[in-house]
């Protein structure tokens, strides 16, 4: 199954410290095909650059290659990448920092089996999990599993990645 891992972010601009997690991603997952994702949104001084000068900033700056940056809508949720990946025989890792971890709440974890249940309906495992599952569990497709890996902080100018 092939491995994908999504780095979700407002990315307001690209720092440094930044492309150190997307380095230390790729040093993580080397069999993986490592992106970084973001939207389009401009919102006045927090969201100054569009996704085109985003992407200018990423490669030119960062040396990060054009065709590993995703434009998404939600750039944390699954359904935004439903049409670029094979759903069916590709494993999704979103790759996110401590101040973002809870993106992805998991207050429900079940004491057998290591997941997170959901709190409402059916007992079931919900959709995303922590990567840590994959020790018990194997791993699923996109279509069915989405992991989170929370990544080092990574300091650079009083900023933290």
């Amino acid at each position: 199954m092939k491995k994908i891992v999504i780095y979700p972010g407002r990315f307001q601009p690209m720092l440094p410290h930044h492309a150190g997690v997307y380095q230390h991603l790729q040093a993580q997952f080397p069999e993986a095909d490592v992106y970084i994702s973001t939207s389009d949104k401009v919102e006045g001084t927090k969201s100054a650059f569009n996704f085109k000068e985003k992407v200018a900033i990423m490669t030119g700056m960062h040396g990060i290659p054009a065709d590993k940056i995703i434009q998404a809508k939600s750039p944390y949720l699954v359904d935004s990448y439903k049409t670029q990946f094979d759903q069916e025989n590709s494993m999704v890792i979103f790759a996110v920092g401590g101040k973002d971890e809870d993106r992805f709440p998991m207050k429900n974890i079940d004491d057998k089996t290591g997941l997170n249940m959901a709190t409402r309906g059916e007992t079931r495992p919900t959709y995303y999990q922590m990567i840590n599952t994959l020790k018990q569990h194997p791993a699923l497709p996109m279509e069915e599993r989405g992991y989170i890996y929370v990544a080092p902080n990574i300091e650079g100018k009083g900023e933290v990645a």
